[in-house]
């Protein structure tokens, strides 16, 4: 599945749920969770690594996005 597959069926659970986000955690570390987080109407590109409530800058998400490659998605 690729992101953009990805966020339609996350946006689809958050309407029938309604619900403004969707966070999937993804891994639990000595600082807190690793979820990776999506806001209803955004696309897959918009995916956001978020620790412990805090989201990473746009550099360090991209590294983790593309760490996540053929972990969490499929490009």
């Amino acid at each position: 599945m690729t992101l953009d597959q990805k966020a339609l069926r996350d946006n689809k659970i958050m309407k029938i749920m309604k619900v403004s986000e969707l966070c999937h955690t993804i891994a639990k570390t000595d600082k807190g969770d690793l979820t990776l987080k999506l806001v209803y109407g955004q696309k897959g590109t918009d995916y956001q690594f978020v620790l412990d409530a805090v989201p990473f800058g746009d550099d360090d998400n991209k590294q983790l996005i593309d760490l996540f490659e053929g972990v969490l998605y499929e490009s």
